[in-house]
């Protein structure tokens, strides 16, 4: 097949990518680059290539290392230009300018629903600091810097304090919070979990950042406005949970209505006969899964409400511990049993609410002896959905990600009457068409449809593509004047009866009717010749 890849027009793998673009091997000057759009951060998810659910996430402070910029300081002064965790000398001295109490730097914000404030931070002739969210509730914690512990807390979900590798001293403070009304956050110069210090007293700070979720995600620089990491705005997602190689992953609007996805300690949560424990490795790679241990017959960890009526998928990751493997999922009046094994799996189920039921969502231990444990991640309910999409994370109100668009993209050349169109999808859930091939018009040529799981090829007005019922599958369209065939994971499955459009090709395009598409795509090749019938096989044969 090396001598055909040669003679491709276009080869699209993912695998290039930038925010907004989605870059193709062949041709090399960018003509065969897709625009890309998606219009939202945060709510978009992946597996990544370390096979981690990878997020998008925001800093939400202004100037988040110019603490002489929208920062405040009271009975404290600020010096730049110290040492900093990361070799640099971006590191800040805060030092207590007179005795007394409550001396820190502070920044003026806006957010709500769970989110973690975080900064790096070094003793100097004081070992301890405090951060503090102002909110409904004000929460803070203390930190030992020369220990590395944490000291007393208030109206905290959870803090941590982590060494920085290879920065002997440096720690990166962090304290999580869910309220409906934050204002501001703090950082103190302390004394032993106390904020009444004397002149002179110092830390070293760097690099602070207020981003939703339950752990602080990898630090991100910001000025004058937030700034997104991880899953950007209009990042092509190229996804990997399929192993070591890509697809490009296209779905259509999507909104979770679990109003807290990760936080099962919430109010929101009902525990029944159940305890939770927070901080344990998630499908991220993060310290923010829970365990959960049931303690009798029918103990259950569930969310009362009714689900609004119609279809809906759940879907939750777990992973066993110990007990009981056996568990019924439920909701909306409709229940699934499930086996837990002791990897991380993500389970999910899909059926037409009732709209009268009182349980939104729920995992019971229905035995009656040796009650089970397991780590929970990621809770998710979709309306009108017959299937599960990727994660979307929420953090104290529904979310929605939005659909992937991408431009109608311009052949390298024209498609005339001999070539050869080749797709390797992952997996295709789908009521309408998914890609096509256009006329100068936009008109479709040939359209590769699916439904319910299986594929179609169309002409332009006749279905030439015998059903296939493997939503995974390589498929290669070969055209030669007016003869045309279709090959299907190795095998000819042209539908008797079937012609060619002998229209020219100029554009392709993805997910023609975005709203109700969902699919994954490892690779795409377009050759302007007709292959032979042996390399069409070769091309598409599963190894």
């Amino acid at each position: 097949m090396s001598n055909a890849l040669e003679q491709a027009s276009l080869i699209m793998v993912p695998s290039g990518y930038e925010d907004g673009t989605l870059g193709s091997l062949k041709p090399t000057d960018g003509t065969g680059d897709f625009t890309f759009s998606r219009g939202s951060d945060i709510s978009a998810t992946r597996v990544n290539e370390d096979g981690y659910i990878e997020k998008g996430y925001e800093n939400l402070l202004l100037q988040s290392n110019s603490f002489d910029t929208t920062w405040t300081t009271s009975g404290t002064s600020v010096t730049s230009g110290q040492s900093g965790y990361d070799g640099s000398s971006d590191a800040w001295l805060l030092e207590a300018s007179s005795d007394g109490q409550f001396k820190f730097a502070a920044q003026n914000l806006s957010s709500s629903g769970v989110n973690t404030f975080s900064c790096y931070a070094k003793s100097g002739t004081t070992d301890y600091i405090r951060i503090q969210i102002n909110a409904g509730s004000t929460a803070f914690a203390y930190f030992d810097l020369t220990a590395g512990v944490s000291g007393t807390t208030l109206n905290e979900v959870t803090t941590n304090i982590e060494a920085v590798s290879g920065a002997t001293g440096w720690y990166r403070c962090s304290l999580v919070v869910n309220d409906s009304s934050i204002s501001s956050v703090r950082i103190y110069v302390a004394r032993e979990n106390s904020v009444n210090v004397i002149t002179g007293d110092n830390i070293y700070i760097q690099d602070a950042m207020l981003n939703q979720g339950m752990v602080a995600y990898p630090y991100v620089e910001t000025t004058t406005a937030p700034v997104a990491g991880g899953i950007l705005e209009d990042m092509p997602r190229l996804d990997y949970s399929n192993g070591s190689c890509p697809s490009l992953l296209l779905e259509p609007s999507r909104t979770n209505l679990i109003l807290h996805s990760e936080y099962f300690d919430a109010a929101y949560w009902n525990k029944s006969n159940v305890t939770i424990e927070f901080g344990h490795p998630s499908p991220e790679g993060y310290d923010n899964a829970y365990r959960v241990q049931h303690l009798a017959q029918y103990s259950v960890l569930r969310r009362l409400s009714t689900l609004p009526a119609g279809n809906t998928t759940l879907s939750v990751w777990l992973k066993r511990i110990d007990g009981n493997s056996n568990y019924t999922f439920y909701g909306g009046g409709s229940s699934k049993s499930i086996t837990i094994t002791d990897e991380w799996n993500r389970y999910d189920f899909s059926f037409v609410a009732n709209g009268t039921n009182n349980t939104f969502f729920g995992i019971q231990d229905t035995n009656t002896s040796g009650f089970g444990s397991y780590y929970i991640y990621g809770a998710q309910a979709e309306q009108n959905a017959t299937y599960p999409t990727s994660y979307i994370p929420t953090y104290g109100v529904s979310q929605t990600r939005l659909g992937e668009t991408t431009s109608a993209l311009t052949l390298p050349e024209p498609l005339t009457d001999n070539y050869t169109l080749f797709f390797d999808f992952k997996e295709i859930n789908t009521v309408n068409n998914w890609i096509a091939f256009l006329d100068s018009s936009n008109n479709p040529v040939y359209t590769f449809y699916g439904y319910s799981g299986h594929y179609d090829v169309n002409n332009g007005s006749a279905y030439i593509l015998e059903s296939s019922a493997d939503p995974n599958g390589k498929i290669a369209l070969q055209q030669s004047g007016s003869s045309i065939k279709v090959f299907v994971n190795g095998v000819d499955k042209t539908k008797s009866g079937a012609t060619a459009n002998l229209t020219d090709i100029v554009k392709f395009r993805f997910a023609n009717r975005n709203s109700n598409n969902s699919a994954t795509l490892r690779q795409m090749l377009v050759f302007t010749e007709a292959l032979s019938d042996e390399a069409c096989i070769e091309l598409t044969t599963i190894s």
